[in-house]
This record gives structure tokens, sequence and C-alpha cells, in this order.
């Protein structure tokens, strides 16, 4: 038969002629190549290559934050402790390291609270025995406790300092951070005068037809899908963030105020700091 009768013959049933259907090098419908697989494979592994040092990071800084907070709550119990019981309270550090993790001890060393090792990869904390006198003072003020990861620039370093009263505050390395947010707007501008120059795509033969357009929106859509991931992580990590640090700062106000109703108790007896519309609620 020839060639125009059968292809008149199959466009009489709404379909090519199987034989003559790759001719003019039409390609449509064919599927996802090997090549074009692992094109996307590895732009995943680049994407998850760059976001996990910072995810790492993230990690080291809750770390961080987490243990400069717990030294600063157990300066703040023993101080309540050592008011409410009118005795000296000691926060001894393990092996004359904070890193080693600490305890809260009576003077006989009956532990009333005691803290863990910290993360290995923090750097070591020297330190002595802390001890808070009856009236809430310190005998003797220890500099400030630095926690940081050694080596690791971009992990922002926080400090506990204890004032002439006792009273722990908790610093953080603002000088580090506009360094760095420098540094990064000087690599953004670079970046921006002098873009990478992007080779040229050939023209592939039929065989080789190159990206069709639902492949590109494939590798969008997954590149999105990673990106949403971190932004989410890092989303939750601020929530967290966030949460510990109001969670800290409920436990300081609540001992502070334990600890000035413990030093006046006779109005705490007589009821002097109940008001009356505290009185009305029921609990």
């Amino acid at each position: 038969m020839p060639n125009g009768a059968r292809d008149d013959a199959w466009r009489s049933r709404g379909m090519r002629d199987p034989t003559t259907a790759n001719d003019g090098c039409t390609c449509g419908g064919r599927r996802i190549t090997v090549v074009e697989m692992a094109i996307t494979v590895v732009l995943v592994g680049i994407l998850t290559t760059l976001a996990l040092p910072h995810y790492k990071n993230l990690i080291l800084n809750q770390n961080v934050k987490t243990a400069a907070s717990d030294l600063q709550i157990s300066f703040l119990f023993a101080r309540s402790e050592a008011i409410k019981r009118g005795a000296d309270i000691l926060i001894v550090p393990a092996a004359n390291d904070w890193k080693n993790g600490w305890s809260v001890q009576l003077a006989d060393a009956t532990v009333i609270r005691a803290r863990p090792a910290l993360n290995p990869q923090l750097s070591a904390i020297a330190g002595t025995t802390v001890t808070y006198e009856r009236d809430g003072h310190v005998a003797v003020a220890p500099g400030s406790l630095a926690f940081r990861v050694l080596g690791n620039t971009a992990v922002t370093a926080r400090c506990v300092v204890l004032d002439l009263s006792g009273r722990p505050s908790l610093l953080y390395d603002t000088i580090r951070i506009r360094r760095t947010d420098a540094t990064e707007m000087t690599t953004n501008r670079s970046a921006m005068r002098d873009p990478p120059a992007h080779a040229s795509v050939p023209q592939a033969r039929c065989a080789e037809a190159g990206f069709f357009m639902i492949e590109v929106l494939i590798t969008v859509v997954i590149v999105l899908v990673g990106l949403l991931g971190l932004v989410a992580v890092q989303a939750k990590s601020q929530v967290a963030e966030m949460e510990s640090y109001q969670r800290s700062q409920a436990i300081v106000l609540a001992q502070d105020m334990a600890s000035r109703m413990n030093a006046n108790r006779t109005d705490a007896r007589n009821l002097s700091y109940v008001t009356a519309a505290l009185a009305a609620v029921v609990y």
C-alpha cells in the first residue's frame, strides 16, 4: 500500500501510522531519560549539601543557648534556695569544667539539683565552685562564663555574668553577628556585580531532544519542596527558641518573686502579697 493511502487509512481511524510516527523529529510523549533523572538527583544532592552545614550550625546555636540558659537558671535557683533556707548554697562544676555539667549542693554536699554534661562540641569552660550566701550574694563572683563552639565562628557565643547582688545575666556576641552580616553583604554585592556565565545549550538531535516543559516543572517542584522543608525547619526552630526564652524568663521572674517573699516572711504570713483581685480567683 502506498505511503499516502496508508496514512489516510490511519487518519480515518484518528491514529497515526506507527512506522512513520518519528518522521520529522517529533518526539512527543517521550519519557524522562536516565541523564535527566541523574541531573535532577544531582540538583537535589547539591541543595542537600548546601543545607546541611546551616542546619548543623542551627542545632549548635540551640545547644549553646540551652546550656547558657540552664546555667543562668541554676544560679537563680541556688540564690533562691540560699535566701529561703538561710544557709550557703554551692554550685559545683564537675571536674572544674562547666562543660562537664554542674550540681547545686548544700554545705554538707547534699545535691539538690544536677545538670549532666553538655554537648562535647562546646569548648571547655574552666571554673571553680560558686557559693551563694544566706542573703543571696555570692562570696566571690566568677568571671564571665562563655559558651561557644571551638573553631566555629558561625555559632553565636553566649556568656553568663553575675552582678554584685548575685543575679545572673545572659549576654551574647553581637559584634560577631554584625561582622558576619557585613561579610555576607559584601559577598552578595560581589556576586551581583560578577554574575556567573552560563554555557549555551547545543541543539540536540531527535533521539536526545533535551528537556520538555513537564520535566522542567518536575525539577522546579522538587527544588521548591526542598526549600519549603528548609524554611519549615527554620520556622520551627525559631518558634522553639522563642518558647524556650519565654519559659526561662518566666522561671526567672517566678524565682525572683519567691526569693522576695522568702526574704520578707512576715508579710507573706499575713497574706500581704494577696490582693483583692487575686483572692477572688477560684482555683
